[in-house]
């Protein structure tokens, strides 16, 4: 049995676009580097250094990111009920929890 709700995915907050700011700053750290440097890095190595290992690591964040949400996917559509019964326990907690406070 496969369970997928389409709208409960923010628009506004999606992967895609978390992807893409991601790209945006790492572009922007290239044409900053470039910007400083002129168009020859090789005189500037430790720019063109600092500039790839941003890179490198946006892009393993971004694998991680897009791992780890085909490993929730996976883990929802697997065991929808384990799931939902979680969601609706900590919502009691965090009522329970925030009508104590009044």
């Amino acid at each position: 049995m496969e369970v997928y709700f389409k709208e409960l995915i923010s628009k506004d907050a999606s992967l895609d676009k978390l992807v893409d700011d991601l790209e945006r700053i790492v572009q922007g750290a290239d044409n900053f580097a470039q910007s400083i440097a002129g168009t020859d890095l090789a005189n500037r190595p430790e720019i063109t250094q600092r500039v790839r290992r941003l890179k490198d690591t946006c892009e393993r964040i971004n694998q991680e990111i897009v791992q780890g949400a085909h490993a929730t996917d996976r883990f929802v559509r697997r065991y929808p009920y384990y799931f939902l019964g979680g969601a609706v326990l900590l919502g009691m907690l965090v009522g329970a929890r925030l009508s104590a406070r009044k």
